[in-house]
């Protein structure tokens, strides 16, 4: 009985927490305020990142290609994804058996190195609240596996990417994401790199993929970085 009410009391706790955060404009928009509340308590993300998403999905919107995130979790963004482009296809990528083996570099802004595990989370659970999303997920496919297995096999089914969210915390997690996904994003759209500035290994990888090109890494907070692809800025 008390760990269900502390378990309750916790969930209440975190809704608020990220109420605080929610931008003072989306009270004012009830499609982005609802998608920002129903997300949140299902992603680690902050409400002032979701909001942050919504406004960039937004951005695409007019923009050929699908969305695709890699690292849904619980799949709290892909329901703000999902909530701003009803109408886009959207792909989901995630082991749902939380983070592979880490390497050296996988190490957060705390000095802790990442674990094999880390940010499990239910694929029956995430496959439960689907249903949730706007059409009920009808253009969402959810692909479960490891990035260096789903990824080659599902690119070209993807074709041209209009928004990418990598949330994969790992080096070799993002490097292969970036590998494997970066030359489908059209002109306009954009690459968001939600673990930029917490995980050490995903910078890395970021770092090194863009080294030698023009495309310029843009701080949106302390973590979340993004790289807008306007190809007018590569020569």
């Amino acid at each position: 009985m008390w760990t269900r009410h502390s378990r309750r009391l916790n969930h209440i706790n975190t809704t608020l927490n990220n109420l605080r955060q929610v931008p003072g404009s989306a009270f004012w928009n009830p499609r982005k305020f609802r998608a920002i509340w129903v997300g949140g308590a299902r992603t680690l993300m902050p409400a002032s990142r979701l909001a942050r998403l919504w406004d960039i999905a937004a951005e695409v919107s007019s923009l050929d290609g699908a969305v695709v995130e890699c690292g849904t979790y619980k799949g709290g963004s892909a329901f703000v994804l999902a909530s701003r482009l009803r109408n886009k296809p959207i792909w989901l990528f995630d082991s749902w058996e939380g983070c592979p083996s880490s390497s050296e570099f996988d190490i957060d802004i705390s000095g802790r190195l990442g674990q094999k595990g880390d940010f499990e989370a239910s694929f029956d659970e995430f496959n439960k609240f689907l249903r949730h999303f706007p059409n009920q997920g009808k253009n969402v496919t959810a692909v479960r596996g490891w990035f260096e297995n789903t990824l080659p096999t599902y690119k070209t089914r993807i074709g041209k990417i209009s928004l990418l969210h990598l949330d994969g915390d790992w080096y070799e997690s993002t490097k292969t994401c970036l590998e494997c996904l970066f030359e489908r994003v059209v002109d306009g759209g954009f690459i968001i790199i939600d673990d930029y500035g917490y995980w050490s290994g995903c910078r890395k990888a970021v770092d090194e993929f863009v080294k030698n090109t023009n495309w310029l890494i843009e701080r949106l907070d302390d973590t979340q970085h993004m790289i807008h692809k306007i190809f007018a800025s590569e020569t």
